[in-house]
């Protein structure tokens, strides 16, 4: 008989975050389906950035399990969860590139750390994850400091998939762009998602994407996730702090823009 497949390929359950006495989290759930894009949004305060550091496995909450891969995260060893992050890609807000490395030794370091392949295949792959990423073969050997933040951001996600991730974490991935800067890293990641098979989840305060890439919104407040929905339907809700969110100006032009006909 063959077993169904978890159609969720991320589960946060019942989670609860301390430190000390301040409590961020308390019995927060979260899932996230396999193939569609998740975008975290919230007020300042709510959580975000703590929430995605857990799911991430960079910090564990105080109390709850999350589970990734139908694997339980709490019952692994710290080799077993080393693996696990690397089936994971993480493209964090400010890049976090390597600034002594070159582009190219930043797509090449987790290669590097994570697998056995020669150097001459490393340096193909590197290049072909910075083609992905819409960068010029010439940003191979400059450094962080000679790119624009735009390029800043295509080198981190090329370094995000540099070992071939299925889950992938993007941090404020269009704050600091131009408008055109940022609805154009928008489509890049819709081309990905669909040529690589990624699911995505990321945290945006970005209005834009989130009307125009984002399958389902999960809104954090109240110290949990108070719903998950689409854009249009979160819009609905009659729940003070949502309605706040989704009726601001910025967020209304987003969304007439996400609805204006081509």
């Amino acid at each position: 008989m063959t077993m169904p497949i978890n159609p969720h390929v991320l589960e946060a359950l019942d989670i609860e975050t301390r430190f000390g006495e301040q409590v961020v989290h308390r019995d927060l759930t979260l899932t996230v389906r396999r193939g569609e894009t998740l975008a975290i949004v919230g007020s300042s305060g709510s959580g975000k950035t703590v929430l995605l550091r857990e799911l991430i496995l960079l910090a564990k909450p105080s109390r709850g399990r999350i589970r990734l891969f139908d694997t339980d995260v709490n019952a692994l060893s710290e080799p077993e969860l080393i693996r696990l992050r690397s089936r994971l890609g993480v493209m964090f807000q400010h890049g976090a590139l390597f600034t002594s490395l070159t582009v190219r030794e930043n797509i090449d370091f987790p290669l590097r750390e994570h697998t056995a392949l020669g150097p001459a295949l490393r340096r193909d792959i590197a290049l072909l994850k910075l083609e992905l990423a819409g960068l010029p073969a010439s940003a191979a050997n400059k450094y962080p400091d000679e790119l624009s933040g735009g390029m800043i951001k295509r080198a981190a996600l090329a370094r995000a998939l540099a070992l071939d991730p299925k889950l992938l974490f993007l941090d404020e991935p269009t704050s600091g762009l131009d408008p055109v800067g940022a609805a154009d890293f928008d489509d890049l990641i819709m081309e990905l998602k669909t040529l690589l098979d990624l699911t995505i989840v990321m945290v945006t305060h970005d209005p834009d994407s989130l009307w125009r890439i984002a399958d389902r919104v999960a809104f954090l407040g109240e110290k949990k996730v108070l719903q998950v929905a689409p854009a249009a339907e979160l819009a609905r809700i009659d729940h003070p702090d949502i309605r706040a969110y989704f009726h601001g100006k910025r967020m209304q032009q987003a969304q007439e823009r996400a609805w204006k006909p081509a």
